[in-house]
């Protein structure tokens, strides 16, 4: 089921969607055209027999994001580089625990425009590349 839908992504990018669950697509919308060298090489990457393996394996019910966030903030909180004794380790643990837990789920900071707010930053290992 998974490979399936995600190989309807060939005909999808090119505003076939006789199969597509989504409703009528408002807009002006930019499509590749069949056969082009475009869609061949979208059609090579998503039909690649590795990429299809790989895509029958992920989880339909879980992915780890979320666990792999709040082990950014023990990270932020009990540095992997820095040796504490356990009292302080528990400590350091609890506190990321009740930030992640506090934290964790908030929506996302509007303009007072009312518009999502983004935080743009340039990482020197990025060699000048933004992430948002």
């Amino acid at each position: 089921m998974k490979e399936e839908k995600w190989s309807s992504l060939v005909e999808h990018v090119t505003n076939r969607h006789e199969n597509c669950h989504h409703g009528v697509l408002n807009g002006e919308r930019q499509w590749l055209r069949e056969g082009s060298r475009a869609h061949k090489l979208f059609r090579d990457v998503v039909e690649s027999k590795f990429l299809l393996k790989d895509i029958g394996k992920l989880s339909p019910l879980h992915q780890t994001y979320g666990l792999e966030v709040f082990h950014s903030v023990v990270n932020t909180f009990a540095p992997k580089s820095t040796h504490f004794f356990y009292p302080a380790m528990l400590a350091r643990l609890s506190v990321a625990a009740l930030h992640f837990n506090q934290n964790g789920h908030r929506n996302q900071a509007v303009t007072k425009a009312g518009e999502l707010q983004w935080h743009i930053s340039y990482p020197k290992g990025k060699k000048e590349n933004m992430l948002l």
